[in-house]
C-alpha cells in the first residue's frame, strides 16, 4: 500500500480455519523464482483543524494541498472507504508529527481529523480502510521495538477512544530487535472484513499478523514458514482482491523478493533491482501482478517491472522508462496500482533538468500485453526525488496520487480521472475505438 525512502505480540497458533478465513480460497500452485532478464510514547489526538478553502474546480486532474496549515511532510499514504466514498491520507511531518485527514468531495478539499506528536518522531507509517474503519499504523521513532495501530471512523475521521488502550493498540513487539518498516492492507474490496500487518526487523525477520475487520484488537501471526530472514527495507504489501497476498522487500543478498501467501512460497528473486536506497512496489488484482523497482544502470536508473498473469507462477520483465546515455533523467519515487480491475498504472518522478521535477503517470487499460498509454505530466509544482510517492485507484475511475513538493515540502493530492483517455488513440490501440459513426 506505501513505499518508504530512508535518507537521514506474542505467537498466536491458529486453527486450519482461522488459515481459510484469512484468505478465503487458497492458491497451491507452486511458484518460481530467478534471476530475471529480458525485455520489457502514546499521545493524545488534537482536534480537527478546519477544512481546506475549496480550489479549482475538478477536471482530469486537479491539486490540492492536503493540509493548508503544515509543510515539512516526509510520507503521505492514501486509501479509501467504499461505503462512504470518504477518501483518506495519512501524513508523517519532519516535526514529529503524524496527521490523518479526510476528504468527503473526490479531494478538492481536506480536512485533519487526528494528529499526534512525539519528541522522537515517527518511523514508517500506513493507512488501510476496512470494515467501516481506517485503521493507521506507525513507529515511534525510525525504528521502534512496536508496531502502533490507532482506527478512525470511515465516516467522520474520528478517533475510536475505545480501541485498545486509550485509543491505540500495540500489534507486534520486536524486542530488541526492532521494527524498521511496515505494511497495512485489508480485503475491503471484496468481503471487507479482514486487516492485514506486515513488518521487518533490524534482524532481517518479517512477519505478518491478520485480524478480522469486526474486532482489530486481537491479532493473530501467520509469518512465513519457512522464516524470512534476509529483509532489509523496501517492505510492500498488496491483497490481489481474490486469492492472495503479496509482500515484497529488498534483501541483504541485494535482490527484491516476492512472496504470496497461503501458504507462503517465494515467488520471485529479482537481482535487477537497485537503488540509492533500494525499495519495491507491489499491487495485484486476481492473478495479475506488477513489481515495480528501480534498475541500476551504467548512466542511471530505470523504472523496472516485473507483471506476472498466473499469480506468480511465470513472469515477463522490462524497463517502462530506459536510461541509455549521460543525458537521460533518473527516475525515483515508484509506486504501482492494479487495484479496482481497471489495469496496470504506475507514478515516478525525474530530474529531467527542468524547473519542476515531473511526476509522471503511465497508465495501460486492462492487464493483458499490449499497449501503454503515453506517460503524463500530472504535478504542477517541484517534485521532492527523495521521498515516495504513493497512487491508488479509487471507484469507480479514478487514480489518487499524493506526492512531496521539493522546496517546501507541501503535502499535494491529485484525482486523475483516466475514464476521459481510455480509447488508445494517443497509443495507436484501436480496439476501443467504434466502428459507426455517431
Amino acid at each position: 500500500m506505501k513505499r518508504i525512502l530512508r535518507f537521514y505480540g506474542p505467537y498466536l497458533r491458529m486453527s486450519a480455519l482461522a488459515v481459510v478465513s484469512i484468505l478465503g480460497v487458497l492458491v497451491t500452485t507452486a511458484g518460481s523464482s530467478g534471476d530475471a532478464g529480458g525485455p520489457l510514547d502514546r499521545v493524545e489526538e488534537r482536534p480537527a483543524e478546519p477544512a481546506a478553502a475549496s480550489p479549482s474546480k475538478l477536471v482530469m486532474n486537479t491539486e490540492s494541498r492536503i493540509s493548508l496549515t503544515r509543510a515539512d511532510a516526509e510520507q503521505i499514504v492514501l486509501d479509501f472507504d467504499r461505503q462512504t466514498g470518504n477518501y483518506f491520507a495519512a501524513v508523517r511531518w519532519g516535526d514529529g508529527v503524524r496527521s490523518l485527514h479526510l476528504s468527503t468531495n473526490l479531494g478538492l478539499t481536506w480536512q485533519e481529523t487526528a494528529s499526534a506528536s512525539a519528541v522522537s518522531g515517527y518511523g514508517d507509517i500506513d493507512i488501510s480502510v476496512v470494515g467501516g474503519w481506517a485503521y493507521m499504523g506507525y513507529l515511534i521513532g525510525e525504528t521502534s521495538q512496536w508496531v502502533i495501530l490507532t482506527r478512525h471512523d470511515a465516516s467522520t475521521g474520528a478517533i475510536d477512544w475505545e480501541f485498545g488502550t486509550g485509543g491505540s493498540l500495540i500489534v507486534a513487539d520486536a524486542g530488541s530487535s526492532m521494527v524498521t518498516d511496515l505494511a497495512l492492507d485489508s480485503n475491503q474490496d471484496t468481503d471487507d472484513s479482514e486487516i492485514y500487518l506486515a513488518l521487518t526487523q533490524g534482524d532481517g525477520t518479517l512477519r505478518f499478523f491478520f485480524d478480522s475487520a469486526a474486532d482489530g484488537t486481537t491479532f493473530a501471526e501467520l509469518s512465513p514458514i519457512p522464516a524470512v530472514t534476509n529483509a532489509d527495507g523496501g517492505l510492500d504489501m498488496h491483497y490481489n482482491a481474490y486469492e492472495n497476498i503479496f509482500v515484497s522487500y529488498f534483501g541483504t543478498d541485494q535482490r527484491a523478493h516476492l512472496l504470496r501467501a497461503y501458504p507462503w512460497s517465494e515467488v520471485l528473486s529479482l537481482l535487477d533491482c537497485g537503488g540509492v536506497e533500494p525499495t519495491t512496489a507491489i499491487s495485484a488484482y486476481r492473478n495479475n501482478v506488477m513489481l515495480l523497482c528501480q534498475k541500476p544502470r551504467t548512466y542511471g536508473y530505470e523504472v523496472y517491472a516485473s507483471r506476472s498473469y498466473d499469480a506468480g507462477a511465470t513472469w515477463s520483465f522490462g524497463s517502462l522508462e530506459t536510461v541509455d546515455s549521460p543525458d537521460d533523467p533518473d527516475y525515483w519515487s515508484l509506486d504501482v496500482t492494479a487495484r479496482g480491475g481497471q489495469g496496470f498504472a504506475v507514478v515516478y518522478a525525474s530530474d529531467d533538468g527542468s524547473l519542476v521535477n515531473p511526476v509522471y503517470l503511465k497508465h495501460k487499460p486492462g492487464y493483458e500485453m499490449g499497449f501503454w498509454e503515453p506517460r503524463e505530466v500530472i504535478n504542477s509544482h517541484d517534485a521532492d526525488l527523495l521521498r515516495p510517492t504513493n497512487i491508488t485507484w479509487m471507484p469507480p475511475d479514478y487514480y489518487g496520487i499524493a506526492y512531496i513538493d521539493g522546496s517546501s515540502r507541501t503535502a499535494y493530492f491529485l484525482l486523475y480521472d483516466y475514464s476521459l483517455f481510455s480509447d488508445g488513440f494517443e497509443s495507436g490501440n484501436t480496439s476501443a475505438w467504434s466502428a459507426s459513426v455517431p
